[in-house]
């Protein structure tokens, strides 16, 4: 396993994932796993090293063949911070590793992918709730939430 080093102040990617945190190393994006896995409450009981092994194990197939699509050398897909010792994953498997940590993001992700190839379009849960929430009054959210359809906007 190659080591890096991470740079400080990591980026949330993912509004929905902020303790999922990515950063340049080497001219490659990484996602620290063991920070997010420790932000993460049933992770307690088990090893990060357990976790991370049987991500690769359960996703040996997508790990290699996301390698090979995306010219990304298999060593460089997880490396270890050599200061921190934290494993790092290469960015293209973030959504295959919060799948693995939340099986439920999975049917979530399928879902959206399903109703893009469906309508042509999809956003998160959460860019809808925004973009309602910066277009309407709080007032009139609550009548037309509460059905009072002569007062709805």
């Amino acid at each position: 396993m190659k080591l890096k080093k991470m740079p400080p102040g990591l980026t949330v990617r993912y509004r929905e994932f902020p303790g999922i945190l990515f950063g340049e190393s080497d001219g490659r994006i990484y996602f620290d796993a063991t920070l997010y896995i420790q932000k993460k409450e049933e992770a307690v009981n088990v090893s990060n090293v357990d976790i991370i092994s049987g991500f690769e194990c359960h996703f040996d197939w997508w790990i290699k063949n996301l390698s090979e699509t995306c010219s990304i050398p298999l060593e460089d897909m997880i490396a270890e911070d050599a200061d921190t010792g934290h494993l790092l994953l290469e960015e293209s498997l973030d959504l295959l590793f919060i799948a693995y940590l939340e099986p439920i993001f999975s049917v979530y992700m399928l879902e959206r992918i399903s109703e893009m190839l469906i309508n042509g379009v999809s956003l998160s849960d959460t860019a809808l709730v925004m973009s309602v929430k910066d277009r309407f009054e709080k007032g009139d959210l609550i009548k037309f939430y509460e059905g009072d359809e002569e007062k709805q906007v």
